[in-house]
């Protein structure tokens, strides 16, 4: 053998690569002497293959596991290979590769698909199909692929008996998840009702999995009512969760109960820079930190930036905590782009937007702004469609380019009424608000300003919203009057640097 291999070597069809190691020195000829092997020799050089690669890294580790699985799928012995698809999808999602565990995961559930009893509800063919099936709609939902998602989810359902209630509980809660990230509530809400159905009451048998199901689902659900601006309905759901978490929340629960608690007083204050929300994400981040997860730690991160970006009373920019809100964003948008969280990604964007607006960076805006719309105009997400819209109308005001920037804005506005209404609206309004003043009609530039003084809105800078609340005042006065107390918004909208 040595001398034949020798006799290979010197006609220059192999060539050596380490000790005692020797590969074709060329691709087409080891696709010449691979065609040249029987089906039965292929099958068992492959086996022979997986087999030496489990030996040499001790049942095979998860680098090795996608070649594992590879070669037995070759050597057609599914049922071996399936469980190393499975691990090497799992390490694929743990370096975020999610296109490579996503094609580790449908290979191993097409193979699953050959085996006798997967079709049949029960056994450990579905369990696995389960597993597999779910896999995949975690990693199209962190995608922000919801609709491909749910259908996971669903199919996963087809494979839970009725006996594995937290499992199908889970599922259930996930779907609804799914849902509520396209803003479908009354959907989502549905959902999360099943999937407490299904868990039903505390079972004796079910242990922490039961609990950490409950809490998961009251998560779920106290963040969709915070979407839909249900603050006290949001926080009960949170304050019903603090028994439970104590005795049985990871600390991954944990932190998001923190993150969506801030959520909720962050609403509740304005929008604006809150010591209580501030302290609650300081410490949900010091949670991931330590935990070592980005699962609700890039979430945290990102909420710490926003809430510390936003103006004192006066509307004055701190430097310091301008640097640290920098800090936390451009962070938390690298984080998200290496873990793939496509929909955290897009708020990122949307606030350095806002973050260099204040800070005067024009050209900073803009490709932020431009960045926003495509992120946001491709997971269908208008709220922030507007904002980057609003961004560009700013850009158009600065530029005397009254034209785009009243398209811009009405473009914003137009986002908002089918998305979740902003609370920052003040990013178009006040752009149109000044082109309307410029061109000498008062109503409609009053009409686009006064809607910031509504609940939900972001709290002005005092300056800014006395200003306003005066030219709201002064709208049923003659033209002079209205003028003038207009003319008051907008050099305390610029003095504040909100235009």
């Amino acid at each position: 053998m040595l001398k034949d291999l020798d006799e290979l070597w010197r006609r220059r069809i192999v060539r050596e690569v380490g000790a005692g190691e020797y590969d074709f020195s060329h691709d087409r000829l080891r696709e010449v002497a691979y065609a040249l092997l029987s089906l039965t020799r292929r099958r068992f050089l492959h086996r022979r293959a997986a087999e030496a690669l489990e030996a040499m890294t001790a049942g095979g580790s998860d680098e090795v596991s996608r070649q594992i699985a590879h070669h037995y799928d070759l050597a057609e012995l599914p049922e071996r290979a399936i469980p190393y698809y499975r691990r090497a999808a799992e390490a694929a999602r743990a370096l975020y590769a999610h296109e490579e565990a996503v094609t580790a995961y449908e290979r191993a559930l097409a193979l699953l698909e050959r085996l006798p009893g997967t079709r049949s509800g029960t056994g450990e063919s579905n369990a696995i199909a389960r597993r597999l099936l779910e896999g995949i709609g975690d990693v199209r939902e962190l995608q922000g692929l919801h609709e491909v998602a749910r259908e996971r989810f669903g199919a996963a359902l087809q494979h839970v008996g009725e006996e594995a209630f937290v499992d199908r509980a889970r599922l259930h809660r996930k779907i609804g998840e799914t849902l509520g990230s396209q803003r479908r509530y009354a959907e989502a809400f549905a959902a999360f009702d099943l999937a407490e159905q299904t868990l039903g009451e505390e079972r004796a048998q079910a242990g922490e999995a039961w609990w950490r199901e409950r809490i998961d689902i009251g998560l779920a659900r106290s963040f969709a009512h915070q979407w839909q601006g249900e603050l006290d309905a949001s926080e009960r759901v949170l304050r019903s969760l603090e028994d439970p978490l104590r005795r049985y929340g990871t600390p991954v629960e944990r932190g998001r109960w923190l993150v969506i608690l801030a959520m909720v007083v962050i609403n509740r204050d304005g929008w604006v820079y809150s010591e209580e929300a501030v302290a609650m994400l300081r410490a949900a981040l010091k949670e991931a930190e330590e935990r070592a997860t980005v699962t609700f730690g890039v979430a945290a991160r990102f909420l710490l930036g926003a809430s510390l970006l936003w103006h004192d009373e006066r509307g004055d920019v701190q430097p310091e905590r301008m640097a640290e809100a920098r800090a936390h964003l451009e962070q938390a948008l690298v984080e998200c782009e290496a873990a793939g969280e496509v929909v955290i990604r897009v708020s990122c964007l949307a606030s350095l937007g806002f973050m260099h607006r204040v800070t005067g960076d024009l050209e900073a805006t803009r490709a932020f702004a431009l960045r926003t719309l495509e992120a946001a105009t491709a997971l269908g997400m208008p709220e922030y469609a507007g904002a980057a819209h609003g961004n560009l109308a700013w850009l158009a005001w600065r530029s005397g380019d009254h034209a785009t920037c009243e398209r811009e804005g009405l473009a914003a506005l137009t986002s908002w009424q089918s998305g979740w209404p902003h609370p920052l609206q003040w990013v178009a309004r006040l752009p149109l608000m000044a082109v309307r003043l410029r061109q000498g009609r008062l109503d409609e530039a009053l009409a686009y300003a006064a809607p910031l003084l509504e609940p939900g809105r972001q709290r002005l800078p005092v300056p800014l919203w006395e200003a306003l609340a005066a030219a709201v005042q002064a709208g049923e006065d003659g033209p002079g009057t209205k003028r003038a107390a207009l003319e008051r918004v907008l050099v305390a909208a610029q003095e504040v640097r909100r235009l």
